[in-house]
């Protein structure tokens, strides 16, 4: 946490207590790197503009936030099962939400903590037991369509983000199954020398035709055949040697869920829709009748037969028939579902938050999209990687060196990227360098001569307690609301005056919206001068930092104050890490 000051020691000098000692304001001698702790890059902000330089990659954050759920909660993972969020492992698939499109993503970290916690209500009677500032998605929007994002303890009255799974192999069972297999065998199976294969054009089919072979506890392969279609298309040969299944696919139809089955594979294989109708067809009138016999037996209504050009077909039209359509039979064909029945979003109103008072250990996962689904509601994990659980490696990972080593990793670095004689400006960044500042000042002191620049990336929230800093440069970043920092710990308007009162000092922030740049320029006005006021836009990606600027670019400009922008993401998308 902070430490606040007094008026009087915002000079230079300023000695820590023993108290502030004890909360390791400091870490004495050593630093505490994180794992990848250098890069090289062109400096694009400030007095270093254009300049080659060696960024330093520290590891603390006196922000930390602990975005967790209690054991047992259940994540949904990106083939539609379930996993309690303790029992996640390193490289597991969980489903999440990127681009406005459900995707996938792969868990990174797992954490482990102790916490107290609140418990979330919702209107549909759910109950989600997480910590207090845990980040869930809203439909709260600021500017142009940015989803927000709220802390649980906050959410009374929200509308959080829930995950519709089109149920698809979800409901999958055995006689499914055998249904589906029936109807694949008449069309694309034969029998050969003791074992069943399917020959078709599609890989999904030939991935739902195994999964229902593996449904009835048969061995099977899928692969290429070494011939193809008139057209050019790969034919997929997927074969079963397992006598029982053979056996299964042979019997009739007898059961609700064979005959849902049944259905799927005809939808799946003949189906088109026109003009919001299902339409099914075929030369056999026969089997039309059979399907119709069926469809009504599921209380979907359908038209009469009718012949057409080359065969017959009748339809399923009506919002109700064709929502009961898709309800009760679960298509294997991704694209094949209409795109208003696929997995999709809605909102879900917290009617309640109960704060629980005893501690619980609790769990939180790191995924390469920063958000999973938890008991189907989409969350943000931290992306403070290194602020779970401090005092054990796995967790919190990281290494501790001597100044003297890290001058020798930093010759030996540049070397390697050929900028020996080069890369005279460094740069000590990420999470907070300042609650290393003493080490920092025992490299200065050793290597001053050694660097051109030397600068301090900090989110003032910490004050500068060394005098020999002052010859450092500071670009700082203080946080502001939309970031979700709480500003009676992210605000430290003391610690801002003394930075000012350097004159080596910028304040970068980052903004999204033209209300973001108000509330700065509002909340600023008297501590900050206008020239030392920089915005840079949140959005990491080209296409989302040029609709950023796009939207407020003139409006910044118009107030008088810096803008900058995030050159490695301009340059290369966010394609590379470590530039």
């Amino acid at each position: 946490m902070a430490v606040i000051l007094k008026a009087s020691d915002t000079k230079w000098g300023y000695i820590p207590t023993e108290e502030e000692k004890k909360n390791k304001m400091f870490v004495p001698w050593k630093f505490k790197l994180s794992w990848d702790w250098v890069f090289h890059t062109i400096q694009w902000e400030w007095t270093f503009i254009w300049k080659p330089t060696t960024f330093i990659r520290l590891n603390n954050c006196n922000l930390a936030c602990s975005r967790c759920f209690v054991g047992s909660t259940p994540v949904m993972l990106s083939d539609g099962g379930w996993k309690n969020i303790e029992e996640l492992q390193i490289g597991d698939k969980v489903l999440s939400h990127k681009d406005q499109k459900i995707t996938e993503s792969w868990v990174e970290k797992g954490f482990v903590r102790k916490s107290k916690t609140v418990t979330i209500v919702t209107e549909n009677g759910d109950k989600i037991e997480c910590t207090p500032d845990h980040m869930f998605y809203t439909n709260r929007r600021t500017g142009k369509k940015r989803t927000q994002r709220c802390m649980a303890k906050d959410l009374k009255g929200e509308h959080i983000k829930y995950f519709h799974w089109y149920h698809s192999k979800i409901k999958l069972d055995e006689q499914f199954a055998r249904g589906y297999l029936k109807w694949a065998y008449v069309w694309d199976g034969n029998i050969s020398n003791s074992h069943l294969y399917f020959q078709v054009c599609d890989l999904e089919f030939a991935e739902a035709i195994q999964y229902c072979i593996n449904l009835l506890w048969g061995n099977v392969s899928i692969t290429e055949s070494s011939r193809k279609t008139i057209v050019g298309k790969t034919i997929y040969r997927v074969t079963t040697w397992k006598k029982s299944v053979i056996n299964q696919v042979l019997e009739p139809i007898e059961t609700r869920e064979s005959a849902i089955g049944y259905i799927a594979w005809f939808y799946d294989a003949e189906w088109h829709t026109w003009r919001n109708q299902i339409s099914f067809s075929q030369k056999d009138q026969n089997i039309l009748k059979r399907l119709k016999w069926m469809l009504f037996e599921f209380w979907i209504v359908t038209s009469d037969i009718k012949p057409v050009t080359r065969a017959s077909e009748f339809y399923i039209t009506g919002k109700n028939n064709i929502n009961t359509f898709f309800d009760i039979i679960p298509i294997q064909i991704t694209r094949k579902i209409p795109k208003d029945k696929r997995n999709v979003l809605s909102n879900v109103l917290v009617t309640e938050v109960i704060e629980n008072i005893k501690e619980k250990d609790v769990y939180d996962i790191q995924t390469t999209t920063w958000n999973f689904f938890a008991k189907n509601y989409l969350v943000e994990n931290c992306d403070a990687w290194y602020t779970r659980k401090q005092d054990e490696k796995e967790y919190y990972e990281s290494e501790n060196i001597d100044w003297l080593e890290l001058y020798t990793r930093i010759i030996e670095s540049q070397r390697e990227k050929g900028l020996t004689n080069i890369c005279k400006s460094l740069t000590f960044t990420w999470w907070e360098p300042l609650l290393q500042q003493r080490t920092i000042w025992q490299f200065i002191e050793e290597y001053w001569d050694e660097f051109t620049n030397i600068q301090i990336e900090t989110n003032w929230t910490i004050p500068v307690l060394d005098k020999r800093l002052k010859w450092c440069y500071y670009n700082c970043s203080p946080k502001i609301p939309s970031s979700d920092n709480e500003t009676k710990i992210a605000f430290n308007p003391v610690v801002l005056k003394q930075l000012v009162a350097t004159n080596k000092a910028i304040f970068k922030f980052v903004f999204l919206t033209k209300e973001d740049v108000d509330y700065v320029l509002e909340t600023y006005k008297d501590i900050i001068p206008l020239d030392m006021i920089w915005f840079m836009p949140e959005w990491v990606t080209k296409e989302e930092n040029t609709k950023v600027f796009e939207n407020t670019i003139d409006y910044i400009l118009s107030k008088g104050v810096n803008v900058t922008i995030r050159a490695q993401n301009i340059m290369w998308d966010w394609a590379k890490r470590g530039v």
